[in-house]
């Protein structure tokens, strides 16, 4: 199933959250949020896989890695370095470390 969230959704989301959006923001959102929604449709599909063919014994040991993401196309990279230097202090990472965000509790 390959769910395309359409710029209409977005903005509806954006609206719900609060934020606001800059012109293009929804295309871009669209796209990227599409393409996790998608991903993850396709770590379920793996996980179902894994059930149906019982081979949930071979993979309880294995020992699962953080996968590196070049973010450097990313429209972060294009940021302010004020701006940048704010989010991270909000996340209390350093430059050139992993951004650690706790966990929202409800």
């Amino acid at each position: 199933m390959n769910m395309k969230l359409d710029k209409q959704t977005i903005s509806h989301l954006a609206n719900l959250a609060k934020i606001k959006l800059e012109d293009g923001e929804a295309e871009i959102y669209s796209q990227q949020l599409s393409d996790i929604i998608g991903h993850l449709n396709n770590l379920s599909e793996a996980d179902k896989f894994i059930q149906q063919a019982q081979l949930t014994d071979q993979i309880d040991g294995y020992q699962f890695k953080a996968a590196s993401v070049d973010l450097s196309a990313d429209e972060v990279a294009t940021w302010p370095a004020d701006e940048t230097a704010a989010s991270l202090a909000m996340t209390g990472s350093q430059p050139g470390q992993p951004v650690t965000i706790p966990p929202i509790r409800g």
